[in-house]
């Protein structure tokens, strides 16, 4: 009898005994992938150098993790094997793909520098990424292989849009477009629309469904920002330092989180717009209602507070958002207008939030203390709790975690679409985890 298995077996033995949701993290070397030397025990991996975050492709065959190092972008392109669930980098240079082509590595792509963000389309046919350095500033645009998940970047300037054109070989933004750098990407469930948030302003862009090619929308709707973007954008409120984006799963709202954690003025805020389904573009209620703020005297008071947010998502079944900010806080979603009521906070900081597709679980990458908390979701109240011991939570040196490793510089978090994986991005490397379903 062949004992090749023995460690799955043992990794399914365990997981019977731990609480729906907990985590375990994947045995041997899939249990992570990490740059040459940076993890003992890993996978070796290309272009995980200063990791930053990762997507997971809806039909769960591929995993893409983006890097940011020295002003350096890359895209690392892993397969999801369909048995273990362990990470493989494609071969060659379709493994990854870099603002400098690291050598003859990587594939050598336009609009890198700086990688911070990455989304995957509903429909699985492209990956965007978002990059921050410089005049750089930008999206780039890909078609993904849906045999293999390879990236090809579109020709020209299709391949990627920025602030400046990047010599003619980008589609030139908006005036103010990603001033001050990107910091989050995403796209609406209908597959019709791509919101991009820079510090200050979200961009608006319409995505051809047949090709995946984005246009920036027509001046002044091609971005919402504040009293500095005037003339350029659509005047918006509760966007000051605008970090993170979200969109409502019916695809009638987008909401944008922003602020500082700066000790001597803190600030939060969390802006609430509508979206029109033909063009994607966004429009914000003039009262209190379309945005919460902690300095804003226009917007909702933020009770309880939003200072410095991380992340922003929302529930599957649309009834709730979820942000990590001075705390976990938990809103009611009105599915009519989108308005929010805040109903709950944890006192957790997260750098990153996921929910499990079953709604059942949140995931939140703790980076203080090298931990990912698994929370127990309640579907009818939105309410929060953490998962008990064991499982409620992994670390790498904690008495009331289980073990993994690595999980130092905890940057993001994603669940596979199956349910059956969590994967999280610590310092220049990817960490796989099996889900108790």
């Amino acid at each position: 009898m062949s004992l090749r298995p023995f460690p799955f077996l043992v990794l399914a033995v365990l997981a019977v005994s731990l609480p729906r949701g907990a985590l375990t993290q994947l045995p041997g070397p899939g249990g992570c992938v990490s740059t040459p030397g940076g993890h003992p025990g890993c996978a070796h991996a290309r272009g995980l150098r200063g990791a930053s975050a990762l997507a997971v492709s809806p039909d769960g065959k591929s995993v893409y993790a983006t890097s940011d190092f020295a002003g350096k972008g890359a895209i690392a392109v892993f397969a999801r094997d369909p048995r273990t669930h362990a990470l493989t980098q494609l071969r060659g240079s379709a493994g990854c793909v870099s603002s400098d082509g690291s050598g003859g590595s990587c594939a050598k792509g336009a609009a890198l520098h700086g990688t911070t963000a990455i989304a995957v389309s509903p429909d699985g046919r492209n990956v965007y990424a978002i990059s921050s350095y410089g005049h750089g500033d930008g999206i780039s645009v890909f078609a993904r292989d849906p045999r293999t998940g390879a990236l090809a970047q579109f020709p020209g300037t299709d391949g990627c849009i920025t602030l400046t054109g990047t010599a003619g070989a980008c589609a030139t933004g908006t005036e103010t477009f990603f001033v001050g750098g990107v910091g989050s990407i995403a796209v609406s469930a209908d597959g019709r629309s791509v919101y991009a948030v820079s510090v200050g302003a979200v961009d608006v862009f319409a995505r051809d469904p047949a090709t995946g090619a984005l246009g920036q929308l027509a001046k002044p709707l091609g971005c919402v920002g504040g009293s500095s973007s005037a003339g350029s954008c659509t005047k918006g409120r509760g966007l000051l330092d605008a970090k993170v984006v979200a969109v409502s799963p019916d695809g009638r709202n987008v909401y944008v989180a922003g602020g500082s954690g700066d000790s001597n003025t803190p600030t939060g805020d969390l802006a609430v717009f509508e979206r029109d389904p033909a063009t994607g573009a966004l429009t914000q209620a003039t009262d209190a209602s379309g945005c919460l703020s902690e300095t804003d005297s226009t917007c909702a008071r933020a009770s309880p507070d939003v200072e410095d947010p991380t992340a922003v998502v929302v529930s599957p079944d649309g009834r709730f958002v979820y942000l990590a900010a001075f705390g976990l806080v938990t809103f009611s979603r009105t599915a009519a207008t989108g308005a929010l009521r805040p109903v709950g906070k944890t006192a957790f900081s997260a750098s990153d939030l996921a929910l499990s597709p079953d709604s059942l679980n949140l995931y939140a990458p703790a980076a203080h203390e090298n931990a990912v908390d698994v929370f127990s979701r309640d579907r009818a109240t939105g309410g929060l709790r953490p998962l008990p011991a064991p499982g409620g939570c992994v670390a790498e040196k904690s008495s009331r975690c289980a073990r993994a490793r690595p999980l130092d510089q905890l940057q993001a978090v994603a669940a596979s679409s199956d349910g059956r994986n969590v994967y999280v991005v610590a310092r220049d490397a990817v960490v796989a985890f099996a889900r108790r379903g």
